[in-house]
């Protein structure tokens, strides 16, 4: 009976999976590809993004946090701010920022 009942669960969990939509489960996957210091002032100065600082502060005010870096980087085709923050029980969280309007885009 405990066989039936763990290979029924595990089937339901497969199915489940393959219900998801293969664009969002791809934009999960996709990987970080953050700009050089040059090419980050070019970007901001061209595109019109919400200044680095701005989003540092506000994510550090929001997460009780200190922000200890921030980086532009492409990420499913759109411009984000990486930014790391240092939490107060000594873990590092970092969070992407939509870098056109500042607003947040996942939590890591």
């Amino acid at each position: 009976m405990r066989v039936f009942v763990f290979l029924a669960t595990a089937a339901l969990g497969l199915a489940a999976f393959a219900w998801l939509p293969q664009r969002s489960l791809a934009a999960q996957l996709a990987p970080l590809q953050c700009l050089s210091t040059d090419e980050t002032r070019e970007e901001i100065a061209s595109a019109r993004l919400v200044q680095p600082l701005l989003v540092m502060r506000r994510a550090a005010g929001d997460l009780h946090a200190e922000a200890v870096d921030g980086r532009l980087c492409r990420w499913n085709n759109e411009l984000i701010y990486e930014i790391s923050l240092l939490r107060r029980d000594g873990h590092i969280v970092r969070v992407l920022f939509n870098a056109a309007n500042g607003k947040a885009v996942e939590r890591r």
